[in-house]
């Protein structure tokens, strides 16, 4: 029996509701709006999740993660809520973020590259 495990970054798309939480996550969890979070669209899981089961992701720990994290700021934008800046240094700048370099090398390409993509394609 092969093992792989599978880190997905923030799931969002289709209308899953994900990305318009965003603005009330970051109040009770006192986000920093420069906070950023590695993101990947459902398509994309779809694609990820094949590569496992077809063992391409044997015995590996495996990030998936698009192209671009996502800050705060902007996804709460693109929530249509949009949040105040702060001047206030970060405390954990990575905090959030994923290395997606592996599945990269392993051949996984994210269909959609951005969350700015599935904006304009209507995807979120």
């Amino acid at each position: 029996m092969n093992w792989s495990i599978l880190h997905l970054g923030f799931v969002y798309g289709d209308a899953d509701g994900h990305i318009g939480q965003m603005p009330h996550i970051a109040q009770i969890m006192r986000l920093h709006p420069a906070n950023r979070l590695s993101m990947i669209h459902h398509r994309d899981i779809a694609t990820f999740i094949k590569m496992g089961l077809d063992g391409i992701l044997d015995g590996r720990i495996v990030n998936a993660v698009d192209d671009a994290p996502m800050t705060i700021f902007e996804l709460c934008a693109l929530a249509g809520q949009p949040m105040e800046p702060e001047a206030t240094p970060l405390t954990h700048p990575w905090y959030g973020v994923l290395d997606g370099s592996l599945a990269l090398s392993l051949g996984f390409l994210p269909a959609m590259a951005t969350a700015w993509q599935a904006a304009r394609e209507n995807a979120l």
